[in-house]
């Protein structure tokens, strides 16, 4: 299950480009290069707050832009997201303040339980994976398509889990961002495509114990001849390269630095899977 900090973060403004299509059947958010044609596909699971999330659409666009891909955002959780209203409520419930900020966290708490209850219910992995797979499954039915998905938060655990398809499989390669909930080392030391992972040494969802372990087991896998990478963000917590405060100008150089990284990682890996 998801963490609190899962739930953190900040809304963001900027008006996004793509447009909303029905695709294999689901609401999808589409992005595409404003000029030539796309280079690949590119799907974002996204984190709990669900594709309709204008910090996930706008990181499609800012991906799209950048790779000349085509990025999808699908809603993967039928309707049931985290309300974006957690955020707030998170807040308040976890900062630090006055005597009467104390005694409202009880209320706040309360606040927060039905949000957390139904995301919880309806994402869970169990019922949310036969969604994603099927999705990537449909586009897999064209041989010659290249396929790679970004998971940002809930979403990184199916972008790994993806990674881990036997044979051809459902994906070229695998990035992910602060990805939750991974039971380690097991989910990251099956993985048999190149997965790359951002996360920030102050991610307290996973901690440094976790990340180390992350670290070993990547180094296990490219030993025996699966790259990965995985890149440790001085400073940044949970949930940094999507739900960063925009007004904080290391927080958004970093979150920059991530999507950066996860660029880089699917032009190399779009130009490996070209016949």
């Amino acid at each position: 299950m998801s963490c609190p900090a899962c739930f953190t973060g900040t809304v963001h403004q900027t008006e996004t480009k793509g447009k909303v299509s029905k695709l294999h059947n689901r609401d999808t958010y589409v992005s595409g290069p404003e000029f030539g044609a796309s280079k690949g596909v590119i799907v974002v699971i996204s984190d709990a707050f669900g594709w309709e999330l204008p910090n996930t659409r706008i990181w499609a666009d800012r991906l799209a832009e950048k790779g000349g891909w085509t990025v999808l955002v699908p809603d993967f959780m039928d309707g049931h997201p985290a309300p974006v209203s957690l955020m707030d409520t998170m807040h308040n419930l976890t900062k630090k303040g006055s005597l009467r900020d104390t005694l409202w966290k009880p209320y706040y708490a309360l606040r927060a339980i039905p949000g957390f209850a139904v995301f919880g219910l309806f994402n869970r992995f169990g019922a949310a994976w036969p969604r994603v797979r099927s999705y990537f499954a449909a586009l897999r039915s064209a041989p010659e398509l290249s396929c790679l998905p970004v998971g940002v938060c809930w979403g990184g655990l199916h972008a790994v889990k993806l990674a881990a398809g036997g044979e051809r499989g459902l994906v070229d390669a695998a990035f992910t961002a602060h990805p939750q909930p991974l039971t380690l080392p097991g989910d990251v030391a099956d993985v048999v495509k190149p997965t790359a992972v951002a996360i920030g040494d102050r991610d307290w969802a996973i901690h440094l114990g976790g990340i180390e372990t992350i670290r070993k087991a990547f180094m296990e896998r490219s030993g025996q001849g699966v790259e990965c990478e995985l890149v440790l963000y001085e400073g940044a917590g949970h949930g940094f390269a999507v739900r960063y405060d925009p007004g904080n100008d290391k927080l958004a150089e970093q979150a920059e630095a991530a999507e950066n990284q996860a660029v880089a990682w699917f032009n190399r890996w779009f130009a490996a899977a070209q016949p």
